[in-house]
C-alpha cells in the first residue's frame, strides 16, 4: 500500500467524483475541496493519475506525489491519524 497526495490548482468536480468512485471510505482523505491523501496497492503516481482521468484531454492541473514516512505540518488530528495508520499500513505490506 502506498499514500499518495493529489492536489488540484483548482475545484474540479470531475477530480473529486473519480477520488470518491475509485478511494471510497478508508482509502482516502479529503484535505480540502483541492487536496486528497489516497492509498493503493502497488502503483505509481502515473498510474493514479489514469486511473482517476488525469491527462492532456481529461482533467488537468493536478500533482500526485507518494507520501513516505517523513511528513510534517500543522493540520487536525483526524488527518495526522488518518496518514500515520495509512503510512504504517504501507510499511506493513
Amino acid at each position: 500500500m502506498t499514500v499518495f497526495a493529489i492536489m488540484s490548482t483548482s475545484l474540479k468536480l470531475e477530480l473529486e467524483a473519480a477520488v470518491n468512485e475509485f478511494y471510497p471510505d478508508t482509502k482516502s482523505y479529503r484535505v480540502s475541496d483541492m487536496t486528497w491523501f489516497v492509498t493503493d496497492k502497488g502503483t505509481t503516481a502515473k498510474e493514479i493519475s489514469e486511473k482517476l482521468g488525469i491527462k492532456k484531454d481529461g482533467i488537468r492541473g493536478v500533482v500526485i506525489i507518494p507520501v513516505r514516512s517523513s511528513y510534517y505540518g500543522v493540520a487536525s488530528s483526524t488527518l495526522w491519524e488518518w496518514l500515520k495508520a495509512a503510512i504504517e499500513e504501507s510499511s506493513d505490506g
